[in-house]
């Protein structure tokens, strides 16, 4: 299945990409449990290997699972963060628009998608340093100069492509959300 069949959820849930995580977010509580914490005696060596990364192929879902528990995440392509946050902000306004626009809108997992905007807000700024460009808003009082009359200016302006620019940050998404499904709830 390439990706260009993939919804943005089934894109969450089933491409992976290449990361690093920490080596002590990989043991589960059972492991511990009935294993122990692997040690050397050595405090310093057994506070690196547990700190040292392991590189893995997460899925989106699962890097925000790891993110959520406290482990950091870094990416072995760094381009990919790019495409990683595009699609969880993708996610987010859909869920948006489902919410604010259908009557009987499914309940928004509201915990989860909290977790997916922390963690495009955590990765915003290495998206932006890896090719990110968010669409500049098209000021109503910008004008091009070298047209002479408003509607020659105005219909230049429709068929212009927005020039890209980056932002002030990641806008999270999660609290409209939540006030669309919550209000709709009280009503």
């Amino acid at each position: 299945m390439s990706s260009t069949t993939l919804t943005i959820a089934q894109h969450i849930f089933n491409v992976r990409y290449g990361c690093r995580i920490q080596n002590a977010f990989l043991q589960s509580e059972v492991m511990e449990s009935t294993f122990g914490i692997p040690t050397t005696g050595d405090a310093a060596m057994d506070k690196a290997s547990m700190t040292a990364t392991v590189p893995m192929y997460l899925t989106i879902a699962q890097m925000v699972y790891y993110y959520s528990l406290g482990s950091s995440i870094g990416f072995q392509n760094p381009k990919d963060s790019v495409t990683i946050y595009l699609t969880i902000k993708e996610h987010l306004i859909n869920w948006e628009q489902v919410v604010s626009s259908m009557f009987n809108a499914p309940s928004a997992p509201l915990d989860d998608l909290r977790q997916m905007d922390i963690f495009a807000s955590a990765i915003y700024w290495v998206a932006v340093q890896n090719g990110l460009r968010v669409k500049e808003e098209r000021s109503a009082f910008r004008w091009r100069t070298n047209r002479t009359t408003l509607a020659a200016n105005l219909k230049a302006r429709a068929a212009e492509e927005p020039k890209e620019t980056i932002n002030e940050g990641h806008k999270p998404l999660t609290e409209s959300i939540a006030r669309f499904s919550f209000g709709r709830k009280n009503s």
